[in-house]
């Protein structure tokens, strides 16, 4: 499960560029306790794109949500773009292409939304980072 509780280690979201990043709240969902969305969202394509962060577990149970709007609560997060995997090796993780699934309602261009990278590692608890986005088309 990824469920909230304390860790030992974190990561950070590079990229789409992240709300923020605080040991002390990165345990609380959603978004590791930074709720105010950014007001310089990144472009990303409607039908997916790259997400890439910086692994500081050596092995970590990772999934990756997605929530249409402009400031979504931990409801919200209710579009899956990756599933549960294990993420291992310390560093740098990139997807150059993380697809938004075909009909998924709300995405369009132009429409505010938010993605959230969780993970939970060997110690048992779960770790939140989001990163506020525009749609393109293009």
């Amino acid at each position: 499960s990824l469920a909230a509780a304390a860790v030992n280690a974190h990561f950070s979201l590079t990229y789409p560029t992240s709300r923020g990043d605080s040991d002390e709240t990165q345990a609380e969902s959603p978004c590791g306790g930074l709720n105010t969305p950014s007001s310089e969202r990144s472009i990303w394509p409607v039908t997916g794109g790259t997400i890439k962060f910086e692994a500081g577990h050596d092995e970590a149970k990772t999934a990756v949500y997605l929530a249409i709007g402009n400031n979504p609560a931990v409801n919200d997060f209710n579009i899956t773009l990756s599933p549960v995997f294990m993420q291992m090796g310390l560093g740098t993780f990139c997807w150059n292409t993380l697809s938004v699934p075909d009909g998924t309602p709300g995405v369009a261009d132009g429409v505010n939304a938010t993605i959230q990278v969780v993970q939970a590692g060997h110690t048992g608890g779960g770790l939140y980072n989001c990163a506020d986005i525009t749609f393109t088309k293009d």
